[in-house]
């Protein structure tokens, strides 16, 4: 199986803070407007973001006149050990529920993301294998299912990013046809 990359708490907190906010942004000054104006589920995780992917005095900065300010402060003077603060996280020790909530939607986040490289993997294998048995090219795959040849190679050579699930099955079932 080939190395995968793995999903870490940063990256995770950096797309759902995205997701979660109706701007679509990563702007600490922007999701703290709108944390204060209209959606303010974005409050822990936005806390938790600017405190393991800023450094503390830039996202004080950005939190200037806001209600995040006084949240982010008091949550620094709490935790002032980023390492510290992922063992109480995986611990379930003294955090506040809401932080839980982030962190364990992470690990179902990473959880998943591994279980279904782990199936990509195994399609990839099985591909491999059927069109040595079969004698059928990467060429005549790609032709025939329309299928971008340069991507297919990448795939098979241990991208597991380049195809989505569906696009794996009708892949399969050709090849296995």
């Amino acid at each position: 199986m080939q190395a995968v990359n793995h999903l870490t708490f940063q990256g995770f907190l950096t797309k759902y803070v995205n997701g979660l906010s109706y701007q679509r942004t990563n702007s600490l000054r922007k999701l703290a407007e709108e944390c204060d104006d209209r959606n303010p589920r974005l409050l822990a995780p936005l806390v938790l973001f600017a405190y393991f992917n800023k450094d503390a005095i830039t996202a004080l900065r950005q939190f200037v006149g806001s209600s995040v300010f006084e949240t982010f402060s008091a949550f620094l003077r709490q935790h002032p050990d980023p390492g510290a603060l992922r063992d109480e996280l995986a611990h379930d020790a003294d955090c506040p529920d809401s932080f839980q909530k982030v962190y364990r939607s992470y690990l179902s986040a990473r959880d998943l993301s591994g279980t279904v490289n782990k199936i990509k993997d195994g399609y990839r294998e099985t591909f491999l294998a059927r069109q040595r048995a079969s004698g059928v090219t990467s060429y005549h795959v790609c032709k025939d299912l329309g299928l971008n040849r340069s991507a297919y190679c990448r795939f098979l050579r241990g991208d597991l990013k380049t195809y989505s699930m569906e696009r794996l099955g009708k892949i399969h079932a050709y090849l296995m046809a």
